[in-house]
């Protein structure tokens, strides 16, 4: 089961630093102190399929979001109609945004990714969408 981190940064969480140097520092902490909660998270995406062709990409648009809200990140949902995709090759496609404001008066964060993958291709000694880790390195298709 996939869990939130302590918590997102947020104005709530984060405090002005004083200077860049301390910014990049106090993200790096924040980065290390939950990079296990980060790898799950990407394990969970990568364990959704996504070749494109098909192209059936809505189901993992929907998990993503629901590992955004598990995290308490609101994501918007905008399913791109089937006549649409069909017409440029693809199955199914929700766009998602996720915006995250920093304090009263800060400025929006908005998230822009995409999940679609080439097809894995030949030779993989282990399930492309298993989202094994092994050292420093992430193995899984989406992760090439």
């Amino acid at each position: 089961m996939l869990t939130k981190p302590s918590a997102v940064p947020s104005a709530t969480t984060v405090s002005a630093p004083a200077s860049p140097d301390a910014a990049y520092a106090a993200l790096d902490r924040w980065v290390d102190a939950h990079f296990d909660a980060e790898v799950r998270f990407l394990q969970e995406l990568v364990r959704v399929p996504t070749d494109t062709p098909p192209g059936d990409n809505a189901p993992h648009a929907e998990r993503t979001a629901e590992l955004l809200a598990a995290m308490g990140l609101q994501a918007e949902r905008f399913a791109v109609p089937a006549e649409v995709a069909h017409a440029h090759g693809l199955q199914s496609i929700t766009n998602l945004i996720v915006r995250q404001r920093f304090g009263p008066d800060g400025p929006v964060i908005a998230l822009n990714a995409h999940g679609d993958v080439v097809p894995p291709g030949e030779g993989w000694t282990h399930d492309p969408t298993a989202a094994r880790s092994r050292a420093a390195s992430f193995l899984g298709a989406p992760a090439r």
